[in-house]
């Protein structure tokens, strides 16, 4: 396995539309919009169709991150298992729906979290 190939950790979707979604240009998806961009984070939402979901990909580059991952698993999987508890116990909260992992030698140098979006428009746009 290269660097560049995906691993898909949890998915509810079918693995073609998996790899779409976390490839660089998304060849199924018209629309997509930035909703939050940092060092290392970018948050992004695609719609398809009738189907919104929320990206959230995470670079694992500095050693704090590398070093939470090996303790606590990837930033995808820790929201997955997070967003799964919250379910259990009666929070409602978007469905996650996919994790995929790309790794280095053995490490993940990259993570990211697919959930559904929020049917309504967010706060910021009022």
């Amino acid at each position: 396995m290269s660097a560049s190939d995906p691993t898909i950790v949890h998915s509810s979707l079918d693995a073609e539309l998996v790899s779409d979604l976390v490839s660089k240009e998304p060849a199924l998806w018209q629309m997509a919009r930035i909703l939050k961009k940092d060092a290392g984070t970018t948050v992004t939402v695609m719609s398809h169709n009738r189907q919104s979901v929320v990206v959230k990909h995470r670079q694992i580059d500095r050693w704090r991150r590398r070093a939470d991952a090996i303790m606590h698993g990837s930033p995808a999987r820790r929201s997955w298992l997070g967003a799964r508890l919250l379910q259990t116990y009666g929070f409602s909260v978007p469905l996650p729906l996919a994790v995929v992992e790309k790794h280095t030698a053995c490490m993940v140098k990259e993570s990211l979290y697919v959930s559904e979006a929020l049917p309504y428009p967010p706060l910021s746009t009022y």
